[in-house]
């Protein structure tokens, strides 16, 4: 019998095939071995920081039981917010813009950054214009027949909330506050938030007018409860200290500046009212507060970067268009160490380059490790890594925070002094020369520019008339002056943080 020689073009396929499944079995042992070690280093680092307390497995976090009698989220006309076919009962669902749906021509009127007090003028004739309009007959504003003055005509306009006021100022003595979340998926955890923020956020406008028209008709103790009212619900929001609840706290205080500023410009409140007041500001430490949202952002982002392992997409929006374009990317052939690796890259940078911006103990920001985490970030850019593809995408989205926790700190400290300096002025008839001529009476220690970590600066300009401010982002001392960019808004990368009476 005559055996059957293998051709020469056999024998090559038959090693390319042995040659193929050696590669494919080292790749498959080396994917392995990856896997194992990536998710080894995860789990290291997720035991690591559960010993210092930090719970990154939303649904394993402890929560505090609250009688629900206790609860402000629980209360009547507060847990509607998270009902969505009851949620325009809310108590916080206040609405000032209604009288101008489309031009919105009172939106920016008055702003304490530039040194403008509030106009309430044009809210008057707004809220006049409504009554005039046909289409309004069956609702009208109890509005005076003749005009009076236009902090009057205002609060006439708002009366229309005051019973759902009233309300809301009883709840939101309850001493404790929890959202009723599900605490096991965070992403829907999240979205049920988005309402309880936009409302709050709502609520702190009207506030706002309603605190800047008691200013104006000189009921300084009116407004004031107005304030206390809004730092009340302001401190709710710690329930879920997330990096979103963060940044509506900040766009909150700086609505509620407005009013402060618009006061202590017209005088309208006592010594005592004063010292109240400063004791509110006191009440928010907004580098503390930083700190902590970002390090609640991490277990965001372990249950995003979970969620992609799991479902091997990722979900990309584009929030500059309208609507919203959204991008799936299929993920389906990376390895899991991928997702290990990236969850401790983000992590690692976190807790090594982005928390320690901040230091709530010296009261201080730290614009060199700013620009090292940027740099950070750039060489990141350069120097490709798979492990540090999604450190890219969401990273950029975490830093600005920093920025936006110094400036609104800094214009916390200038509020605080700034109502110590007037209950200097109530005392001696003047503005004092220093700012160390105010302590211990008016304040007990003088916050330093959180920038620097130096004093703040202080220009008395006349008997009654002041100048007091931090270097700014650009830790230049520009003597007090205020930029504006080509379109007229604060441009905060330049000049001075700036509070002028």
């Amino acid at each position: 019998m005559s055996s059957i020689t293998p051709s020469p073009a056999w024998r090559w396929r038959r090693r390319l095939l042995i040659a193929a499944a050696i590669l494919a079995t080292l790749v498959a042992g080396l994917i392995t071995e990856e896997n194992w070690r990536a998710k080894r280093l995860w789990e290291n680092y997720r035991a690591a920081a559960l010993a210092r307390g930090e719970y990154l497995d939303y649904a394993t976090k402890p929560r505090p039981v609250i009688a629900e009698a206790d609860n402000f989220y629980a209360a009547p006309g507060i847990r509607e917010m998270f009902t969505t076919n009851q949620s325009a009962k809310c108590l916080l669902n206040f609405d000032i813009y209604f009288a101008d749906p489309t031009n919105r021509q009172v939106r920016y009127i008055g702003d304490w950054m530039k040194h403008e007090v509030t106009d309430l003028r044009p809210w008057a004739e707004v809220f006049r214009d409504y009554n005039q309009r046909p289409e309004n007959r069956a609702k009208l504003l109890p509005l005076p027949a003749s005009p009076l003055s236009a902090a009057d005509d205002v609060l006439a306009a708002l009366s229309i909330y005051q019973d759902q006021l009233e309300k809301l100022r009883a709840a939101s003595l309850l001493p404790q506050a929890q959202m009723p979340l599900g605490h096991s998926n965070l992403a829907s955890d999240v979205s049920c938030q988005l309402p309880a923020l936009a409302m709050n956020k709502k609520c702190a406008q009207f506030l706002s007018l309603h605190a800047k028209a008691e200013i104006l008709a000189n009921h300084g103790a009116a407004a004031l409860a107005d304030l206390e009212l809004q730092n009340r619900l302001l401190k709710k929001l710690d329930a879920e200290p997330y990096l979103i609840t963060f940044l509506v706290k900040i766009a909150i205080c700086h609505i509620q500046l407005q009013p402060i500023y618009d006061g202590l410009a017209r005088h309208c409140w006592s010594d005592a009212e004063l010292a109240q007041l400063q004791a509110i500001l006191a009440e928010s430490d907004y580098l503390k507060a930083y700190q902590i949202a970002l390090q609640q952002e991490k277990t965001a982002i372990q249950a995003e970067l979970d969620n992609q392992r799991l479902t091997r997409e990722l979900i990309l929006e584009d929030n500059s268009v309208s609507p919203s374009k959204v991008k799936v990317i299929s993920l389906k052939c990376v390895p899991a160490a991928y997702f290990y690796q990236n969850q401790f890259a983000i992590c690692q940078f976190i807790d090594e380059l982005a928390i320690p911006l901040a230091d709530p103990s010296a009261h201080r920001i730290y614009p060199d490790k700013y620009h090292l985490a940027m740099q950070s970030l750039e060489a990141q850019k350069t120097h490709w890594n798979p492990y540090r593809i999604q450190t890219l995408i969401i990273l950029p989205s975490l830093l600005p925070a920093y920025s936006k926790a110094a400036r609104i700190q800094a214009y916390n400290d200038l509020a605080r002094i700034a109502c110590s300096l007037e209950r200097y002025r109530l005392a001696h008839q003047q503005y004092p020369e220093t700012l160390t001529e105010l302590t211990p009476q008016y304040l007990a220690n003088i916050p330093c520019d959180v920038v620097t970590g130096q004093p703040l600066h202080y220009q008395k300009i006349s008997a009654d008339k002041f100048k007091v401010y931090s270097v700014g982002d650009d830790e230049k001392d520009d003597g007090g002056t205020v930029f504006l960019t080509e379109k007229g808004s604060i441009n905060n990368k330049k000049g001075d943080w700036v509070w002028q009476n």
